[in-house]
Parts: structure tokens; C-alpha cells; sequence
């Protein structure tokens, strides 16, 4: 599952403001702990984690309209990982692609 944890690295203002107490955002599978985020971006990265804060964002329901009649859907939730590294550890998103 530590291949599969980490889908892909969130770039907003909140986490680049994050970014400069060496805090990095991600987002993660909605069934991974922090056990695994840590063991995924450690391994990933080559990095030192210090400590790891998550957040859950709970399904959205949305109203289509579709003619006559009201369509009800579910937008699926997602979990945030604020992953805090060592002073000496610094992850490069430059040479991953």
C-alpha cells in the first residue's frame, strides 16, 4: 500500500505558505494512516519526516438538473497530508517527472 498512498502533492496558497517551515502537502488514499504516509515518503523521497498531521474532507452531495427532473450525485471526499521534515531534509519536485 506505500506505493499507493501518496496520489500527488497539493500546490495552493495555504501549502506554499506551508512550505516555508519545511511543511509539504499531499494527498493521500482516504484508507492510508500516518504510519504509511510516513513509510511512502520516506522511502519516495530519501527524507527524514519529523511529524505528520492528516485531514479528512468528508463526499459532497451536488444537484444536477437535468430537463425536468433533479439528478443527486456524490463527490467523493479526499484526506490531506501536512508532512513536516527535519531541518537538513528538503524534497525536490523538479527531477520526479
Amino acid at each position: 500500500m506505500n506505493k499507493q498512498c501518496i496520489i500527488k502533492n497539493v500546490i495552493s496558497e495555504k501549502a506554499s505558505l506551508a512550505n516555508k517551515n519545511n511543511c509539504y502537502c499531499f494527498m493521500v488514499n482516504e484508507n492510508a494512516n500516518k504510519i504509511d504516509v510516513q513509510k511512502a515518503i520516506e522511502g519516495r523521497f530519501t527524507v527524514k519526516v519529523k511529524k505528520i498531521n492528516m485531514s479528512l474532507y468528508l463526499t459532497k452531495a451536488k444537484k444536477k438538473y437535468i430537463q425536468n427532473s433533479i439528478n443527486n450525485t456524490k463527490v467523493h471526499g479526499y484526506k490531506k497530508a501536512y508532512v513536516y521534515l527535519d531541518k537538513n531534509s528538503d524534497i525536490n519536485f523538479d527531477n520526479l517527472l
